[in-house]
């Protein structure tokens, strides 16, 4: 879907005015209630790599904790995209509802999409994003970071919203931590939920009490 088309406003129009007119609740503390993720690759097990000229990073939540059933929504932005560094094509997830605005801009993205529970890793794509890469001056340890949306005045990170929300009728979104991506590593290491990017932390992250 391309952004910025009068019909995609038109289309997000009636959403989010639900979304304000019912009104959503927002728990403050987002423990180890799933994260927003940038990925080198589609499978979602590498957060650094060296990139090609033209090249794709995967935005994806991990679910976990009150996320683990599933979810139907997400917000955020990712800041660090270098200025020389041209955003090819952004895909959404493939069962996109209500997509506004762009993961790249400082008021970031909302997408919505049929209730989804993850797959085997308990992951979720968002947004698979093409990436021209110049070469030349060459670019290294671009740390790509997952930050919040403004959806709501009180919210610092990324927002996570469940299928189902208990009555009364409305959204119930959870805080989630942010994770990183690392482009063209020299020194630094990436973090996954703002921890190590190992797979011993991740599971440990969001293993189950």
């Amino acid at each position: 879907m391309p952004l910025g088309r009068k019909s995609d406003f038109i289309r997000a129009c009636a959403p989010l005015g639900a979304l304000v007119l019912l009104g959503f609740t927002v728990p403050s503390a987002h423990g180890t209630n799933g994260s927003v993720d940038i990925f080198g690759d589609r499978s979602g097990t590498t957060c650094q790599k060296t990139m090609a000229l033209v090249d794709s990073i995967y935005v994806m939540a991990r679910l976990g904790g009150a996320t683990s059933s599933g979810i139907h929504a997400a917000s955020f932005r990712i800041d660090g995209m270098p200025p020389t560094w041209l955003v090819l094509g952004i895909a959404p997830n493939p069962h996109v509802k209500v997509w506004v605005g762009s993961p790249f801009i400082s008021s970031g993205t909302l997408i919505s999409f049929d209730c989804q529970a993850g797959n085997a890793n308990d992951l979720v794509q968002l947004f698979a994003i093409g990436i021209f890469v110049p070469r030349t001056p060459p670019l290294q340890d671009v740390r790509l970071t997952v930050r919040s949306y403004p959806f709501s005045p009180t919210t610092t990170t990324p927002l996570l919203f469940l299928c189902n929300p208990p009555d009364p009728p409305g959204y119930l979104a959870f805080p989630a931590l942010g994770g990183e991506f690392i482009a063209n590593p020299q020194t630094s290491s990436c973090a996954v939920g703002l921890q190590t990017a190992t797979w011993s932390s991740i599971k440990s992250l969001y293993a189950s009490p």
